[in-house]
């Protein structure tokens, strides 16, 4: 197979998010100061207003903009002025949190139903797959591999198809969310040791049936991930 060699255009509101970080490097503002409206931003930058809005709401989720409505948008941290990846950085997080926020969406109720549906076998392949994230994050420090696999068993255990298909045909996007998750971030210890704990409060809910405590393990596991983000 050869490597998809295209380079992926960035969408305008990911331009305007650089330009803004550019903005406020440039202009001295520190932490707290609020930015031009977004009629100037609009003005500025030579786009619409909207496109202005959308690239903040962005900036707001990954905070780094707080937006107070009626009075506009506050820096809350500052992009780097010193970091050449800085960029490469904040699309990470922004693809990051677009996954998170499809993952809440559909690994919570995969949780749920594995916790109705789970075979013995289930529960069995779960269980090595944990024991192996608890090796690799302990002695290799990320477990991008066997988290990704702990996840799909999940979505087989729902003995729903169509979990199972989506999970197949989106595979490699989800492989390269995990990756991406684990590279973006130095896990500290107590990190890593709260992420094999979290994974196996996921796992004993399935194990015991119980739907509602796999919804809510799965959801905390989810909010605590997605926290390094904001």
């Amino acid at each position: 197979m050869q490597p998809n060699l295209l380079i992926k255009k960035k969408k305008l509101h990911e331009e305007i998010i650089e330009k803004i970080n550019e903005l406020i490097v440039q202009g001295g503002f520190k932490v707290g100061d609020k930015i031009p409206s977004l009629s100037y931003l609009s003005n500025a930058f030579g786009v619409g207003v909207p496109t202005i809005r959308e690239a903040l709401s962005v900036m707001s989720a990954l905070g780094l903009m707080e937006i107070k409505h009626g009075s506009g948008a506050y820096i809350k941290a500052l992009p780097s002025a010193l970091d050449p990846t800085a960029g490469l950085s904040l699309n990470n997080s922004l693809e990051l949190l677009h996954w998170y926020q499809y993952r809440r969406a559909v690994d919570v109720e995969a949780a749920g139903l594995a916790a109705e549906n789970r075979t013995d076998d289930d529960i069995f392949l779960l269980e090595d797959i944990h024991q192996r994230i608890v090796n690799d994050l302990r002695y290799r420090g990320e477990a991008s591999d066997f988290d990704f696999e702990f996840h799909q068993a999940i979505a087989t255990a729902t003995r729903n198809p169509v979990f199972v298909e989506v999970s197949a045909n989106i595979k490699q996007k989800i492989q390269h969310f995990f990756e991406l998750n684990y590279q973006q971030y130095k896990l500290t210890t107590s990190r890593k040791e709260g992420i094999i704990k979290e994974h196996l409060n996921v796992l004993e809910a399935i194990k015991n049936g119980d739907k509602q405590n796999a919804y809510k393990f799965m959801r905390v596991h989810l909010n605590n991930a997605e926290k390094k983000l904001r």
